[in-house]
Parts: C-alpha cells; structure tokens; sequence
C-alpha cells in the first residue's frame, strides 16, 4: 500500500487491505481525472474525518459521488521501468 501512497497520493486512511486485495475509498472526479491526466491532488471528504473513512462507511454514508475501487499493484511493471531507466541513464 506504501507504493499506491507514494505513487497516486492517497491518504492511507483511504485505503484498507480486504480479501487480499486493496480497496481505495476515492472521489468519482478524482478517479476521472487521473485516468485521463495521470496522478493528482487526491480529493479528500469534506464532510467525514479521516478516522471515519478509515472506518470504511458504506457508499450511501459516503456520498454519491464516492466509489470504492480496488487497487493492484504489479511489481514486476515497477522493476521494468527501473531497469530501462537505469540504462537510458548511463
């Protein structure tokens, strides 16, 4: 969860490990908005704490505009682009 924090800025109280998958708490623009610009400011709740969210309220407790989506992370992709980086480097 550490590489999805430092890669798409999300707050660690917006995301919870379930059924060994990683399910992310994230506003409907955000999420609209990274995939056609890339990372971003990450919108947080105006209305719920991070405590609250971290607490994994339901989509109506949320707001509709908030989804909750799940998150993979391949760190075979990431080990690639560090190689080819690394020899485009020297």
């Amino acid at each position: 969860m550490d590489i999805i924090k430092e890669h798409l800025l999300i707050p660690t109280k917006y995301m919870i490990l379930t059924d060994e998958r990683i399910c992310l708490t994230a506003h409907r623009n955000w999420l609209s908005r990274f995939l056609t610009v890339g990372p971003l400011n990450f919108i947080c709740h105006d209305r719920l704490s991070n405590d609250e969210i971290a607490a994994q309220p339901t989509i109506d407790e949320l707001g509709g505009d908030w989804l909750k989506i799940y998150a993979k992370v391949f760190l075979i992709f990431s080990y690639i682009l560090s190689k080819v980086y690394n020899e485009i480097s020297m």
